[in-house]
Order: C-alpha cells, then structure tokens, then sequence
C-alpha cells in the first residue's frame, strides 16, 4: 500500500474518483457509506485538500465537532489552499445556520 502523495501519484485520479464516489452516495441518502468511503480514503492516500474539501461539503448545523476537526491542523497545508479551506468552513457554517462561526473564520480570509 501506497502512503499520500506517493500514492495519489501512482494512481492518478483515484482520489477524485473516490471523493466523487462518496458525494454520489451521499447524495443518495446513504452518508454512513459517504463517510466511510472518505475514511478509507485519507487512510489510503492521507489529508488532502480535495478531501478536506469533500468533508466541509457534507457539513449539517450538528456537525459543530467536524468543523473543529476540519479547521485543526490546516498549518500543513499551503497559504493560498488554508484560505480554500477556511473560506469553505465558513461557508459551510453560513449554510448550516452557525452564523457565529461562519463569521469566525469568512473574516479570517477577509
């Protein structure tokens, strides 16, 4: 088994086509499996921004703890995709009705 970005190199498109895999179950109503899918998937191929990303989409107003384990650790990550990041937390919070957050982090990147 591969580990991060060797892995994502030696098999080109197969995080996307992951991720896609996982929005398209979450769509159909089965986020259990959606979750799972992006588990197996940083297990695989490690923290992405494109998997981050894939996250921050599925965010409901419950998901307070997954916008905090989003938001941890975004220092790895180049500035211009941190503010990719932030900005989509933010967003996420604004469409889920946290607007105290969403207003934390869309002026982080103001």
């Amino acid at each position: 088994m591969l580990d991060g970005a060797g892995a994502v190199r030696e098999k080109p498109g197969a995080l996307e086509l992951r991720i896609a895999q996982a929005e398209r179950l979450d769509r159909g109503g089965r986020a259990d499996e959606a979750q799972a899918t992006l588990d197996a998937t940083e297990r695989e191929f490690g923290d992405s921004v494109s998997l981050r990303l894939a996250r921050i989409s599925r965010l409901r107003a419950s998901d307070l703890d997954s916008i905090q384990t989003l938001a941890a650790g975004l220092d790895r990550f180049s500035q211009p995709d941190q503010i990719v990041l932030v900005r989509s937390i933010g967003l996420a919070a604004l469409r889920s009705g946290l607007l105290d957050i969403a207003r934390e982090y869309l002026e982080r990147v103001a």
